[in-house]
């Protein structure tokens, strides 16, 4: 999944600024833990 590697610069890039998380940013991360998880099952 192309789209994975891309989700996940974004989720680091979004913890690495250590800011408060909007809800976008939220949704992002929980897509990427979504997915993480869908692949190990």
């Amino acid at each position: 999944m192309g789209d994975e590697k891309g989700v996940r610069d974004g989720v680091i890039k979004i913890l690495q600024k250590d800011e408060k998380l909007t809800l976008t940013q939220w949704g992002m991360i929980l897509t990427y833990l979504y997915m993480r998880y869908q692949k190990e099952q």
